[in-house]
């Protein structure tokens, strides 16, 4: 039993030290972006106006993707510090409501890739916090988008049952061996790969599953044999009535 406990604890350290150099990697790398650019423009004395503007426009993007990460550090350090049931924020929250912001938010992503986005909501009131809530479904659109081929597809479907309700996220995309579904919900992990991705800090799918944890909710997740994933989320939901939306 005392040598099981110690190896479960030298696990943990493995993946502690895991996490902290992919962190520093990944907080690396747009910093880097941002001195070797500074220097290399303010180095030439020539440089004008169009030069100054291009540089800017590329700090401007590697500061978005550090901030991205920090954030999705800070969300990952809370929930994970969450013990069950002791959420800061408890209210109900109707997921149907939320779906058609997120989408919007994405729709020049998905335009740009050409990836067709469809969606059947009904009200899905569960009780949790808004905000994580609103990342939960957020983190899923945006994978199923990032991760998704040419001219591909994303379909959003909501709804409840007597006692839960629940969220299912499926898109097209290349086809995932069995055996690296779970690894998706690593930290850090992008499409199988470690730091392999230019979009995103790796963490999205990780929030995603510590968010479920923190909401007393189940996770299901799939790998059709035509590829993509298939998530379905389940929540404790509020007895209110159906109301059926349709978009």
């Amino acid at each position: 039993t005392f040598d099981e406990m110690l190896a479960r604890l030298d696990a943990a350290f493995d993946s502690q030290r895991l996490f902290v150099a992919n962190a520093s990697h990944e907080l690396r790398t747009p910093l880097s972006v941002m001195r070797t650019e500074l220097e290399v423009t303010l180095s030439d004395p020539g440089a004008d106006v169009a030069e100054l503007r291009r540089m800017g426009e590329v700090l401007g993007q590697a500061t978005e993707r550090a901030q991205r990460l920090v954030d999705s550090l800070l969300t990952l350090a809370r929930l994970q510090a969450v013990e069950r049931g002791e959420l800061e924020v408890r209210e109900p929250v109707d997921l149907a409501a939320v779906v058609p912001d997120v989408l919007r938010a994405v729709d020049k992503e998905a335009a740009k890739k050409g990836v067709t986005i469809e969606s059947e909501i009904e009200s899905a009131v569960a009780i949790g916090d808004p905000r994580l809530l609103e990342r939960l479904i957020g983190n899923l659109v945006e994978n199923g988008i990032r991760h998704n081929v040419p001219n591909g597809w994303l379909r959003v479907t909501t709804g409840q049952t007597a006692e839960r309700v629940w969220l299912h996220v499926s898109n097209g995309g290349p086809v995932i061996a069995a055996g690296d579904v779970d690894n998706r919900f690593e930290p850090f992990r992008r499409g199988g790969r470690v730091r392999t991705a230019t979009r995103g800090a790796g963490v999205g799918l990780a929030i995603v599953r510590l968010i479920v944890d923190a909401q007393h909710g189940r996770l299901q997740v799939a790998a059709p044999p035509f590829g993509g994933l298939a998530i379905r989320i389940e929540l404790p939901r509020n007895v209110d009535p159906v109301a059926r939306v349709m978009t």
